[in-house]
Protein backbone atom coordinates (compact mmCIF):
# COMPACT_ATOMS: atom_id res chain seq x y z
CA UNK A 1 0.00 0.00 0.00
CA UNK A 2 1.25 3.45 -0.82
CA UNK A 3 2.39 5.65 2.05
CA UNK A 4 -0.35 8.18 1.34
CA UNK A 5 -2.89 5.74 2.80
CA UNK A 6 -0.89 4.78 5.88
CA UNK A 7 -2.32 7.44 8.21
CA UNK A 8 -5.65 7.00 9.95
CA UNK A 9 -8.42 9.04 8.31
CA UNK A 10 -9.53 11.70 10.79
CA UNK A 11 -11.44 14.19 8.66
CA UNK A 12 -15.06 15.08 9.25
CA UNK A 13 -16.72 14.16 5.97
CA UNK A 14 -20.12 14.48 4.35
CA UNK A 15 -20.04 11.04 2.59
CA UNK A 16 -22.74 12.06 0.08
CA UNK A 17 -21.26 15.22 -1.34
CA UNK A 18 -22.53 15.92 -4.82
CA UNK A 19 -23.93 18.86 -6.75
CA UNK A 20 -27.48 18.04 -5.62
CA UNK A 21 -26.47 18.64 -2.00
CA UNK A 22 -25.11 22.14 -2.54
CA UNK A 23 -27.29 25.25 -2.44
CA UNK A 24 -25.65 28.26 -4.04
CA UNK A 25 -26.64 31.80 -3.11
CA UNK A 26 -26.76 34.67 -5.59
CA UNK A 27 -23.68 36.24 -3.96
CA UNK A 28 -21.65 33.07 -4.57
CA UNK A 29 -21.92 31.68 -1.05
CA UNK A 30 -23.05 28.10 -0.65
CA UNK A 31 -24.62 25.71 1.83
CA UNK A 32 -24.06 21.97 2.11
CA UNK A 33 -27.24 20.02 2.87
CA UNK A 34 -28.19 16.37 3.54
CA UNK A 35 -25.76 15.49 6.32
CA UNK A 36 -27.33 12.07 7.03
CA UNK A 37 -24.09 10.21 6.26
CA UNK A 38 -21.79 12.47 8.29
CA UNK A 39 -18.69 10.75 9.60
CA UNK A 40 -16.02 12.13 11.91
CA UNK A 41 -13.30 9.70 10.82
CA UNK A 42 -13.19 9.79 7.05
CA UNK A 43 -10.96 10.93 4.24
CA UNK A 44 -11.78 14.38 2.84
CA UNK A 45 -9.96 13.39 -0.35
CA UNK A 46 -12.80 10.95 -1.03
CA UNK A 47 -15.43 13.67 -0.55
CA UNK A 48 -13.49 16.02 -2.81
CA UNK A 49 -13.07 13.38 -5.50
CA UNK A 50 -16.79 12.52 -5.58
CA UNK A 51 -17.78 16.18 -5.65
CA UNK A 52 -15.24 17.18 -8.30
CA UNK A 53 -15.56 14.08 -10.50
CA UNK A 54 -17.80 15.90 -13.03
CA UNK A 55 -15.03 18.49 -13.50
CA UNK A 56 -12.10 16.05 -13.63
CA UNK A 57 -10.53 16.13 -17.08
CA UNK A 58 -12.66 19.10 -18.19
CA UNK A 59 -11.28 22.39 -19.47
CA UNK A 60 -11.91 23.81 -15.97
CA UNK A 61 -9.94 21.08 -14.20
CA UNK A 62 -6.54 22.88 -14.16
CA UNK A 63 -8.12 25.71 -12.16
CA UNK A 64 -9.58 23.31 -9.58
CA UNK A 65 -6.42 21.22 -9.48
CA UNK A 66 -4.34 24.28 -8.63
CA UNK A 67 -6.79 25.44 -5.96
CA UNK A 68 -6.86 22.00 -4.34
CA UNK A 69 -3.09 21.72 -4.30
CA UNK A 70 -2.88 25.14 -2.63
CA UNK A 71 -5.61 24.39 -0.08
CA UNK A 72 -5.02 20.74 0.71
CA UNK A 73 -1.46 19.89 -0.28
CA UNK A 74 0.06 17.18 -2.41
CA UNK A 75 -0.60 14.22 -0.09
CA UNK A 76 -4.37 14.69 -0.10
CA UNK A 77 -4.31 15.45 -3.81
CA UNK A 78 -2.45 12.18 -4.50
CA UNK A 79 -5.19 10.28 -2.67
CA UNK A 80 -7.79 12.14 -4.71
CA UNK A 81 -6.07 11.03 -7.91
CA UNK A 82 -6.40 7.42 -6.81
CA UNK A 83 -10.06 7.95 -5.88
CA UNK A 84 -10.62 9.47 -9.35
CA UNK A 85 -9.24 6.30 -10.93
CA UNK A 86 -11.53 4.13 -8.83
CA UNK A 87 -14.49 6.34 -9.80
CA UNK A 88 -13.59 5.90 -13.46
CA UNK A 89 -13.39 2.13 -13.02
CA UNK A 90 -16.74 2.13 -11.20
CA UNK A 91 -18.35 4.11 -14.02
CA UNK A 92 -17.01 1.73 -16.67
CA UNK A 93 -18.22 -1.32 -14.74
CA UNK A 94 -21.69 0.26 -14.35
CA UNK A 95 -21.93 0.96 -18.08
CA UNK A 96 -20.78 -2.55 -19.00
CA UNK A 97 -23.24 -4.08 -16.52
CA UNK A 98 -26.06 -2.03 -18.08
CA UNK A 99 -24.98 -3.25 -21.52
CA UNK A 100 -25.17 -6.89 -20.41
CA UNK A 101 -28.43 -6.52 -18.46
CA UNK A 102 -30.07 -4.86 -21.47
CA UNK A 103 -29.87 -8.19 -23.29
CA UNK A 104 -32.82 -9.31 -21.16
CA UNK A 105 -34.97 -6.21 -21.74
CA UNK A 106 -35.78 -6.00 -25.46
CA UNK A 107 -37.63 -2.67 -25.23
CA UNK A 108 -34.50 -0.83 -24.02
CA UNK A 109 -31.75 -3.10 -25.33
CA UNK A 110 -30.80 -1.13 -28.43
CA UNK A 111 -30.91 2.31 -26.78
CA UNK A 112 -29.03 1.17 -23.64
CA UNK A 113 -26.34 -0.67 -25.56
CA UNK A 114 -25.86 2.26 -27.94
CA UNK A 115 -25.43 4.65 -25.00
CA UNK A 116 -22.91 2.25 -23.44
CA UNK A 117 -20.90 2.12 -26.66
CA UNK A 118 -20.95 5.91 -26.95
CA UNK A 119 -19.82 6.33 -23.34
CA UNK A 120 -16.92 3.89 -23.69
CA UNK A 121 -15.90 5.41 -27.03
CA UNK A 122 -15.92 8.95 -25.56
CA UNK A 123 -13.96 7.70 -22.58
CA UNK A 124 -11.28 6.20 -24.82
CA UNK A 125 -10.98 9.46 -26.75
CA UNK A 126 -10.41 11.40 -23.51
CA UNK A 127 -7.72 9.13 -22.08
Amino acid sequence: MRKIFQKKANDTVHNDINWHNVLVEENGGFWMIDWDDLAVHGDAAMDYSVFLWPLYGSKDWPYWEERLMDLEGSERFERMEIYFRTKLLDDVIDVLADYIEAENVPEVKQRTQQRAKEYIFALILNI
